[in-house]
This record gives C-alpha cells, sequence and structure tokens, in this order.
C-alpha cells in the first residue's frame, strides 16, 4: 500500500519534567503512552499526514477525543514528553486511501505503515532528550502504538 516516503520532519518537540516522579509501593513508575495521528491530506502527487507521540511519566492518564482535547490533556500534565511528526508519502494505488464516496480514508494498514516508519524517529529522540535528564529513560515494548489510541 504504502510505495515512497517523501519526507519526515519534526514538527513540535515538548519535554516537561515539573516534578520529578516518584515510584509508586512497589516501586514502580506509573506511565501512559498516547498516539493520535490526524490531518491526512492530498496534494498534488503525495499524501501527508501528523502523528503525535505522547509519554506521559508518573500518572495514569487517558487522552481521548479530539486533536485539540489531546493536546491540552498532554500539556496540562506534570511530566510529559510529546513528539509531532508530519509524515509526506506516496501510495502503490490511489484508491486504497480513498473509501466509496472519495474521501480520504486511513486504514488501519495504513496507518501501521505510518507508524512502523516514524517509531524509531520517535524512539531515538526520547533517548537523546532523557539522556540529559536525571530520570532514566522510559522502557517501551517494540510497536507501541499500536496498543494506544487511533486517528482523527
Amino acid at each position: 500500500m504504502l510505495k515512497e516516503i517523501k519526507y519526515i520532519s519534526l514538527e513540535e518537540l515538548k519535554f516537561n519534567m515539573l516534578v520529578t516522579p516518584r515510584p509508586d509501593e512497589n516501586n514502580q513508575f506509573r506511565m501512559s503512552v498516547h498516539t493520535y495521528g490526524k490531518g491526512l491530506k492530498k496534494f498534488d502527487d503525495f499524501y501527508q499526514f501528523n502523528i503525535l507521540i505522547a509519554l506521559i511519566i508518573g500518572e495514569d492518564s487517558v487522552v481521548e477525543g479530539s486533536a485539540k482535547e489531546f493536546m491540552e490533556k498532554v500539556g496540562s500534565t506534570n511530566n510529559h514528553f510529546l513528539v509531532n511528526q508530519k509524515i509526506s508519502f506516496t501510495v502503490e494505488n490511489e484508491t486504497d486511501i480513498l473509501n466509496g464516496e472519495g474521501e480520504l480514508v486511513l486504514t488501519d494498514e495504513l496507518r501501521n505503515e505510518l507508524f512502523e516508519i516514524v517509531e524509531p524517529y520517535f524512539r531515538e529522540l526520547m533517548q537523546n532528550i532523557f539522556s540529559r535528564n536525571e530520570f532514566p529513560t522510559p522502557p517501551l515494548p517494540l510497536r507501541f502504538w499500536r496498543y494506544t489510541n487511533g486517528a482523527e
């Protein structure tokens, strides 16, 4: 389905560690990871999509709703790491990304392909940022985005 990646750009990066997280009674830190995809757009010869990934440390947050609500909820937490990446790409067959009425639709297959490509960039940013902090780099399972939110 995905034919070519034109480019990936970092649109936004936020890192807030306002309060040092404290471990719970089991000496573990609570953490939640949220993903959000928004703004599938078509240009002359390519498509564009924004992928937001937020890591919230020290609380189990549920982040749902629109992109605006997502950003507000993440921004209201004391300790978070947010990455917004824009990915531009082409598809093998344009009908794969259109529904019956000719509207753009992000299928689960295409979403997975895009997140698969963006995940290493997110991990590199996270590793780099946390290496400059007292808090250790949080562990994330491979393909963590499969178990988080969806797309708008």
